[in-house]
């Protein structure tokens, strides 16, 4: 499918976002298993909880817009994860935590620009403010889940 308006580019980020949100809720679900460090535990399944409300407030959003919520797969996500699933059969686990740590902190990142750059089409389409409010709710939470874990990464 070619995109040939700023509306279907929209849709399509939209997509993205929703593929990530719905991908890192699998990967958080598997990190909390095994980290051992419990502010990052707890800051995790924060994170997990956050992200089922951001999967809601997409969802939202696609019946806002009159779209069905497909995935359009994030190469950046799925190369991340792969990344992921080979250091998890190498490291030991005292570097796990560490390595999670800065997995989850680049996950923000990226997050946080994926949500900036939805707000920005959103705000060039001219669509309702009520979406672009469950847009940046996800985006200030997004912010918040990555202040907090460069608190914990601090010495």
């Amino acid at each position: 499918m070619r995109i040939e308006t700023e509306r279907e580019l929209l849709v399509n980020e939209l997509k993205t976002a929703y593929f990530v949100e719905k991908r890192l809720l699998n990967d958080l679900n598997e990190m909390k298993k095994v980290v051992r460090n419990e502010e990052l535990r707890r800051l995790i399944s924060n994170h997990c909880e956050q992200t089922e409300v951001h999967v809601t407030r997409l969802e939202t959003v696609f019946r806002e817009i009159g779209h069905y919520r497909h995935e359009t797969k994030s190469p950046v996500i799925e190369a991340l994860n792969q990344n992921r699933e080979s250091f998890e059969e190498i490291l030991v686990p005292d570097l796990r935590e560490h390595f999670y740590l800065n997995m989850c902190v680049t996950v923000e990142r990226i997050e946080i620009t994926m949500y900036e750059r939805i707000i920005h089409l959103t705000e060039t389409v001219e669509l309702d403010a009520e979406i672009e409010n469950f847009l940046t709710e996800n985006l200030e939470d997004e912010k918040e889940a990555l202040n907090d874990l460069r608190k914990l990464s601090e010495p």
